[in-house]
C-alpha cells in the first residue's frame, strides 16, 4: 500500500475504480471525490491498517476540520489498479485510542 501510495503522490499511472457503495459515502459532509483524490495524491497518511483481503483501511488528517480524519478503504487488485471501497469522516479521537 505504501508504494501505491507513492506512487500517486509522483504522479504515476494508476488505474482508480470507484466501487458503487464509494460513490454513495462521498455525498456526505466531509467527504467528496476531489478531496479523496487530492488527499491520496498529496498527503502522507496518519495510519495504515493491516490488510483485510487486500483491503486498507488508511486513514489521513483531514485538510478542512481539525474535527475529523479521512479515512479511505482501498483494495489493491494489482501494482497498477486499485479500488475505492468507501470514505468516511472520523473523529480524531478514534485514532489517538486505537495507537
Amino acid at each position: 500500500m505504501e508504494k501505491i501510495l507513492e506512487r500517486l503522490r509522483n504522479n504515476e499511472s494508476i488505474d482508480i475504480i470507484e466501487s458503487p457503495h464509494y460513490d454513495i459515502r462521498v455525498k456526505r459532509e466531509y467527504c467528496s471525490p476531489e478531496l479523496s483524490y487530492n488527499i491520496l495524491k498529496k498527503s502522507i497518511p496518519l495510519q495504515i491498517e493491516t490488510p483485510i483481503n487486500n483491503k486498507f483501511r488508511v486513514t489521513f488528517s483531514h485538510p478542512d476540520t481539525n474535527k475529523y480524519n479521512l479515512v479511505i478503504v482501498i483494495f489493491i487488485i494489482d501494482l497498477n489498479n486499485i479500488k475505492l471501497i468507501t470514505t468516511f469522516p472520523e473523529s480524531q479521537s478514534k485514532l489517538r485510542s486505537r495507537s
